[in-house]
């Protein structure tokens, strides 16, 4: 799949501790993929993580490069925002329009367990990008073809996925969710596999830097929130053709603001690679 698709990010200046995103950056289109909006395939999904922060003014331009690839691949992408804590002022809650609190304990141990070090990161579904270093910087996306990579083989066709995830749930009276995720293996896998399930916010409006801007209305979205089953999940027997794993999360009491903006995203990685086989993403309506 080519693309033909050009994306001008302006230069903007930056601390020391939030990654400079320099102009321009290309993207070329040519053909979308075929399966692109369509939800009877089983199609291979693959999830970004972001590392950012309300503070980092690099980070929008980022969150837009990774929109952008999300608008050139459509249901093939997943997202997951992160602000990780020990990033001083730029995940810190602090003063109006600043003052929401977005970290969360896993998006620290994952930030940790990757080497994340400034903002902003992304891990692009937890594949090594070079020299052993799983972190990808967001203008990778834009000027290389990694995602392209992970979608479609040499000869442009769709990468046939190894497993397929459902997920379902209904909603009790005491403001809980019941959440059921099926796992169907359509290849046969070897290794340890381990199955994660979260929770994500959309369309929080809080303050956001953004260049030399300060934007009190910012939207923020793909908002991590919580895991279901701890920040690296549980391990799954994959010999089996089906497996059905069953959650309960309730939201009363939670970070969430809205629970009809949240989505339930369920994701299987390769403990031993790390690298994630199959991503999939239910929202909450």
């Amino acid at each position: 799949m080519k693309i033909t698709k050009f994306i001008l990010i302006f230069f903007i200046f930056l601390s020391f501790s939030c990654d400079k995103i320099s102009p321009p950056f290309t993207v070329d289109e040519e053909e979308l993929d075929p399966y692109c909006g369509s939800s009877e395939n089983v199609i291979k999904k693959i999830l970004i993580e972001e590392f950012t922060g309300h503070r980092c003014s690099a980070c929008p331009n980022a969150a837009r490069i990774i929109e952008n690839e999300k608008n050139i691949y459509c249901d093939h992408i997943i997202v997951l925002a992160y602000h990780p804590n020990g990033f001083g002022i730029f995940t810190n809650p602090g003063s109006d329009p600043f003052s929401e609190d977005f970290r969360t304990e896993s998006a620290t141990e994952i930030a940790k367990q990757f080497d994340v070090n400034s903002l902003p990161k992304i891990l692009l579904n937890r594949t090594q990008a070079e020299k052993g270093s799983f972190i990808f910087d967001s203008g990778d996306l834009s000027t290389g073809s990694y995602v392209n990579n992970l979608l479609f083989d040499q000869n442009n066709n769709p990468i046939t996925p190894d497993l397929d995830i459902n997920i379902d749930f209904e909603e009790t009276l005491n403001s809980s969710l019941n959440i059921s995720v099926q796992l169907e293996k359509l290849n046969e896998l070897s290794g340890n596999f381990k199955l994660v399930v979260v929770i994500s916010e959309d369309e929080i409006i809080s303050g956001q830097e953004d260049g030399m801007e300060e934007i009190p209305n910012y939207e923020h979205n793909h908002i991590f929130r919580s895991s279901l089953n701890g920040t690296w999940g549980e391990l799954i027997d994959l010999n089996q053709s089906n497996v059905i794993k069953n959650f309960s999360f309730s939201y009363l009491n939670s970070n969430v603001m809205n629970i009809y903006n949240c989505s339930i995203i369920a994701y299987v990685y390769n403990e031993d690679t790390n690298e994630i086989i199959q991503a999939e993403q239910k929202y909450i309506e």
